[in-house]
């Protein structure tokens, strides 16, 4: 079976949107063909269960051509699976060392709702999806970042934690005990099967520091039951930013959410602001840049392809 579509990118929302609304979601302007793309058909094949990898791991895929036609390949016997669909925009970054080839970076564009493969039609799917880059002052400060961190202290019952937003990552650093756990925390763009996740927490180069020595602490505390709180901690720490993001895109776009699919292509680290602090003695002053996380995301329609 082949699944078959055709990629367009918006150009005018305000012209899309009366279009698509007068036409019960067939419409006539406020758009153009996307252009090139990745294109995977992701399957929840063989245990009925989608893979959580931003690459999915069982997919079948094909490229969309320079007028956003794409067509898919799947074999006829995963027709008792479910499927999506997943579009990426590939851009190749030159690493200027010689003999080494260009670096091909993925950026998600649209996810599709889960539909039954047997479903599928012979019928061209016109998908529309919306960039939009989010103005800096619209991101998630360090100031919320530091209250989140905070939230984090209480429920792990940790003596302190500080928290701070770099070019590419959250620098953590908690106390416990006299003991010390150093980790980073990576926002990244979800590509999962729930359209309500749009990005995902990555918990990182996390060392964990204990006092005495390590067999005596080890009769009294788990490196990994540490780790392992740690990592629950972040998961509902990914919740909560879901949700701001989610509240965001609806104060900009109300009704966005439930008409259409929101996935999230980038994640920026700009700096937004400044603090000065006073240092001790004599020394002056000190300026310390304060970056926000910033997400561009992409609306996307339909949400469901196939019924």
């Amino acid at each position: 079976m082949k699944i078959k579509g055709k990629l367009h990118r918006i150009t005018n929302i305000q012209t899309f949107v009366a279009s698509f609304l007068q036409t019960g979601g067939n419409p006539t302007t406020g758009f153009a063909n996307f252009g090139k793309a990745k294109i995977h058909v992701a399957l929840d094949a063989p245990f009925n269960q989608f893979g959580q990898s931003f690459i999915p791991n069982f997919s079948f895929k094909a490229d969309a051509n320079a007028a956003g036609d794409f067509s898919v390949d799947v074999p006829d016997s995963f027709k008792p699976f479910r499927g999506r669909v997943i579009a990426f925009e590939s851009t190749l970054i030159n690493v200027n060392l010689p003999g080494v080839p260009s670096i091909e970076i993925l950026a998600p564009l649209y996810r599709s709702a889960t539909f039954a493969m047997s479903a599928v039609n012979g019928t061209a799917q016109k998908i529309y999806v919306f960039p939009v880059v989010t103005p800096n002052e619209q991101g998630i400060p360090a100031s919320e970042i530091k209250k989140e961190a905070a939230k984090l202290k209480t429920d792990l019952k940790l003596d302190k934690v500080t928290a701070s937003v770099d070019s590419n990552s959250i620098n953590c650093t908690a106390e416990k005990s006299g003991g010390e756990i150093k980790f980073e925390i990576h926002p990244k763009p979800s590509t999962s099967d729930d359209l309500d996740e749009l990005i995902r927490l990555s918990v990182e180069k996390m060392d964990i520091d204990l006092p005495g020595p390590d067999f005596i602490v080890g009769l009294c505390v788990s490196k990994d039951d540490i780790e392992k709180q740690v990592r629950k901690g972040v998961k509902k720490f990914a919740a909560t930013l879901n949700d701001q993001i989610k509240d965001e895109i609806e104060k900009a776009a109300p009704g966005a959410t439930a008409l259409a699919t929101i996935t999230i292509s980038k994640v920026r680290y700009p700096v937004t602001s400044t603090q000065t602090v006073k240092l001790p003695g004599n020394l002056g002053t000190h300026t310390f840049s304060q970056r926000s996380i910033v997400v561009d995301p992409t609306i996307g329609v339909p949400i469901k392809l196939y019924d």
